[in-house]
Protein backbone atom coordinates (compact mmCIF):
# COMPACT_ATOMS: atom_id res chain seq x y z
CA UNK A 1 0.00 0.00 0.00
CA UNK A 2 1.31 3.44 -0.91
CA UNK A 3 2.25 5.89 1.83
CA UNK A 4 -0.54 8.29 0.81
CA UNK A 5 -3.13 5.50 0.94
CA UNK A 6 -1.95 4.46 4.41
CA UNK A 7 -2.18 8.08 5.53
CA UNK A 8 -5.74 8.37 4.19
CA UNK A 9 -6.72 5.15 5.94
CA UNK A 10 -5.28 6.40 9.22
CA UNK A 11 -7.17 9.70 8.91
CA UNK A 12 -10.39 7.82 8.10
CA UNK A 13 -10.00 5.52 11.11
CA UNK A 14 -9.24 8.48 13.38
CA UNK A 15 -12.31 10.33 12.08
CA UNK A 16 -14.55 7.29 12.67
CA UNK A 17 -13.28 6.90 16.22
CA UNK A 18 -13.75 10.61 16.91
CA UNK A 19 -17.24 10.62 15.41
CA UNK A 20 -18.34 7.53 17.32
CA UNK A 21 -17.11 9.08 20.56
CA UNK A 22 -18.92 12.32 19.79
CA UNK A 23 -22.22 10.55 19.05
CA UNK A 24 -21.90 8.48 22.22
CA UNK A 25 -21.40 11.63 24.27
CA UNK A 26 -24.32 13.37 22.58
CA UNK A 27 -26.55 10.36 23.18
CA UNK A 28 -25.67 10.32 26.85
CA UNK A 29 -26.44 14.03 27.18
CA UNK A 30 -29.83 13.49 25.51
CA UNK A 31 -30.65 10.75 28.00
CA UNK A 32 -29.74 13.03 30.89
CA UNK A 33 -31.55 16.09 29.50
CA UNK A 34 -34.28 15.01 27.10
CA UNK A 35 -35.08 18.62 26.14
CA UNK A 36 -31.72 18.79 24.38
CA UNK A 37 -32.83 16.02 22.02
CA UNK A 38 -35.69 18.07 20.55
CA UNK A 39 -34.97 19.37 17.04
CA UNK A 40 -37.14 21.87 15.19
CA UNK A 41 -36.57 21.86 11.44
CA UNK A 42 -37.93 24.71 9.40
CA UNK A 43 -38.62 25.74 5.81
CA UNK A 44 -40.59 28.63 4.35
CA UNK A 45 -41.60 30.20 1.08
CA UNK A 46 -41.86 33.95 0.62
CA UNK A 47 -43.23 36.33 -1.98
CA UNK A 48 -40.24 38.52 -1.16
CA UNK A 49 -38.25 36.18 -3.41
CA UNK A 50 -40.87 35.26 -6.03
CA UNK A 51 -43.82 37.69 -6.38
CA UNK A 52 -47.15 36.24 -5.23
CA UNK A 53 -48.76 36.87 -8.64
CA UNK A 54 -46.41 34.39 -10.35
CA UNK A 55 -48.52 31.28 -10.96
CA UNK A 56 -45.93 28.74 -12.05
CA UNK A 57 -43.02 29.52 -9.73
CA UNK A 58 -42.14 29.95 -6.09
CA UNK A 59 -39.11 29.37 -3.89
CA UNK A 60 -38.49 27.70 -0.57
CA UNK A 61 -35.79 28.45 1.97
CA UNK A 62 -34.74 25.47 4.10
CA UNK A 63 -33.62 26.31 7.61
CA UNK A 64 -33.56 29.60 9.44
CA UNK A 65 -30.07 30.48 8.33
CA UNK A 66 -28.62 32.18 5.26
CA UNK A 67 -28.96 29.35 2.78
CA UNK A 68 -30.12 30.31 -0.68
CA UNK A 69 -33.72 29.82 -1.70
CA UNK A 70 -34.47 26.74 -3.80
CA UNK A 71 -36.51 27.67 -6.90
CA UNK A 72 -39.70 25.67 -7.32
CA UNK A 73 -41.72 25.07 -10.47
CA UNK A 74 -45.16 23.61 -11.07
CA UNK A 75 -45.20 20.08 -12.55
CA UNK A 76 -45.73 19.87 -16.31
CA UNK A 77 -48.77 17.63 -15.77
CA UNK A 78 -50.59 20.54 -14.12
CA UNK A 79 -49.49 23.26 -16.50
CA UNK A 80 -45.93 23.96 -15.44
CA UNK A 81 -42.89 24.10 -17.69
CA UNK A 82 -40.78 21.53 -15.87
CA UNK A 83 -37.81 23.88 -15.74
CA UNK A 84 -37.33 23.73 -11.95
CA UNK A 85 -37.80 21.02 -9.32
CA UNK A 86 -41.42 20.59 -8.29
CA UNK A 87 -42.62 19.98 -4.71
CA UNK A 88 -43.08 16.25 -5.34
CA UNK A 89 -39.48 15.95 -6.45
CA UNK A 90 -38.32 17.83 -3.35
CA UNK A 91 -40.41 15.44 -1.26
CA UNK A 92 -38.65 12.47 -2.87
CA UNK A 93 -35.31 14.27 -2.50
CA UNK A 94 -35.95 14.79 1.21
CA UNK A 95 -36.62 11.08 1.72
CA UNK A 96 -33.58 10.05 -0.35
CA UNK A 97 -31.29 12.49 1.45
CA UNK A 98 -32.50 11.44 4.90
CA UNK A 99 -32.03 7.73 4.26
CA UNK A 100 -28.65 8.35 2.61
CA UNK A 101 -27.48 10.34 5.65
CA UNK A 102 -28.65 7.63 8.05
CA UNK A 103 -26.81 4.93 6.10
CA UNK A 104 -23.60 6.98 6.17
CA UNK A 105 -23.87 7.71 9.89
CA UNK A 106 -24.66 4.12 10.87
CA UNK A 107 -21.92 2.72 8.63
CA UNK A 108 -19.40 5.01 10.29
CA UNK A 109 -20.54 4.04 13.78
CA UNK A 110 -20.23 0.36 12.84
CA UNK A 111 -16.76 0.89 11.41
CA UNK A 112 -17.85 -0.09 7.89
CA UNK A 113 -16.19 1.87 5.10
CA UNK A 114 -18.57 2.21 2.16
CA UNK A 115 -17.21 2.26 -1.37
CA UNK A 116 -20.47 3.16 -3.11
CA UNK A 117 -23.85 4.51 -2.03
CA UNK A 118 -26.88 5.83 -3.83
CA UNK A 119 -30.51 6.17 -2.78
CA UNK A 120 -33.19 6.70 -5.44
CA UNK A 121 -36.82 7.46 -4.60
CA UNK A 122 -39.70 7.29 -7.07
CA UNK A 123 -43.15 8.52 -6.11
CA UNK A 124 -46.31 7.80 -8.12
CA UNK A 125 -49.21 10.28 -8.08
CA UNK A 126 -52.56 10.27 -9.86
CA UNK A 127 -52.80 13.95 -10.73
CA UNK A 128 -56.56 13.84 -11.38
CA UNK A 129 -57.23 14.15 -7.66
CA UNK A 130 -55.04 17.25 -7.36
CA UNK A 131 -56.96 18.88 -10.21
CA UNK A 132 -60.28 17.86 -8.59
CA UNK A 133 -61.32 15.93 -11.67
CA UNK A 134 -62.50 12.93 -9.67
CA UNK A 135 -63.21 11.84 -6.14
CA UNK A 136 -62.39 8.22 -6.94
CA UNK A 137 -58.69 8.59 -6.12
CA UNK A 138 -57.03 10.23 -3.11
CA UNK A 139 -54.74 13.23 -3.31
CA UNK A 140 -51.15 12.28 -2.64
CA UNK A 141 -48.55 9.71 -3.55
CA UNK A 142 -50.06 6.30 -4.27
CA UNK A 143 -46.73 4.58 -3.79
CA UNK A 144 -43.08 5.23 -3.04
CA UNK A 145 -40.29 3.01 -4.32
CA UNK A 146 -36.85 3.27 -2.72
CA UNK A 147 -33.80 1.71 -4.35
CA UNK A 148 -30.58 1.58 -2.31
CA UNK A 149 -27.25 0.71 -3.90
CA UNK A 150 -24.75 -0.05 -1.17
CA UNK A 151 -21.28 -1.50 -1.48
CA UNK A 152 -18.35 -1.85 0.89
CA UNK A 153 -14.96 -3.55 0.88
CA UNK A 154 -15.06 -7.26 0.00
CA UNK A 155 -14.58 -8.36 3.61
CA UNK A 156 -17.98 -6.93 4.59
CA UNK A 157 -20.79 -9.46 4.28
CA UNK A 158 -24.17 -8.80 2.68
CA UNK A 159 -25.79 -9.52 6.05
CA UNK A 160 -23.95 -6.56 7.56
CA UNK A 161 -24.95 -4.28 4.69
CA UNK A 162 -28.57 -5.39 5.06
CA UNK A 163 -28.38 -4.67 8.79
CA UNK A 164 -27.06 -1.17 8.07
CA UNK A 165 -29.96 -0.42 5.75
CA UNK A 166 -32.47 -1.87 8.23
CA UNK A 167 -31.05 0.29 11.01
CA UNK A 168 -31.07 3.33 8.71
CA UNK A 169 -34.71 2.68 7.84
CA UNK A 170 -35.54 2.64 11.55
CA UNK A 171 -33.63 5.90 12.18
CA UNK A 172 -34.73 7.80 9.07
CA UNK A 173 -36.91 10.66 10.32
CA UNK A 174 -38.59 11.30 6.97
CA UNK A 175 -39.38 7.64 6.31
CA UNK A 176 -40.73 7.03 9.81
CA UNK A 177 -42.78 10.23 9.62
CA UNK A 178 -44.48 8.90 6.50
CA UNK A 179 -45.32 5.69 8.32
CA UNK A 180 -46.57 7.30 11.53
CA UNK A 181 -48.89 10.04 10.19
CA UNK A 182 -47.94 12.93 12.50
CA UNK A 183 -50.36 15.59 13.67
CA UNK A 184 -50.47 18.60 11.34
CA UNK A 185 -51.53 22.07 12.41
CA UNK A 186 -52.29 24.36 9.45
CA UNK A 187 -52.78 27.97 10.50
CA UNK A 188 -53.76 30.84 8.20
CA UNK A 189 -52.61 34.23 9.41
CA UNK A 190 -53.81 37.50 7.89
CA UNK A 191 -51.25 40.01 6.70
CA UNK A 192 -51.15 43.32 8.51
CA UNK A 193 -53.01 45.06 5.66
CA UNK A 194 -55.79 42.44 5.63
CA UNK A 195 -56.09 42.59 9.40
CA UNK A 196 -56.50 46.37 9.30
CA UNK A 197 -59.14 46.13 6.55
CA UNK A 198 -61.14 43.66 8.63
Amino acid sequence: MKTLDRFKDAITRKYRQSFTKQITQLGQSYLEEKERAIVRDYAATSSNFVPADQTLYSAVKPGQYDQAYIPIGVHEKIGGKGDFPNPGELFCASLAACLDSCIRLISTRMGVELTELSVAVEGVVDIRATLRLTQDVPVGFKSLKINVLLEAHHDISQDILDAIVKAAEHSCVILQTLKSQPSIDLEVRPTSSNAEAA
